[in-house]
């Protein structure tokens, strides 16, 4: 996702959002409640990172990292 005009703050505070919105949803199937999750990478222009190659490879290496710290969670790059 491509948020313009948006500080790594902001857009960390949107991933947040969405991720609490999944957490809660959870899926109904054959009358069971499975409870999904999400672990999202947050990445922003900066310095030696001007290009959208270097902005998704920044927020793949969050979202491992998060996956990696226990998952369901938001990590910045």
């Amino acid at each position: 996702m491509i948020l313009p005009q948006t500080a790594l703050d902001g857009a960390e505070a949107y991933a947040e959002s969405l991720r609490k919105l999944i957490e809660g949803a959870g899926i109904v199937f054959e009358g069971k409640r499975i409870n999904v999750t999400a672990s999202l990478g947050v990445a922003a222009l900066q310095p030696g990172r001007t290009d959208g190659q270097h902005i998704l490879v920044a927020a793949d290496e969050a979202l491992y990292t998060a996956k990696h710290e226990g998952r369901n969670r938001v990590v910045t790059a």
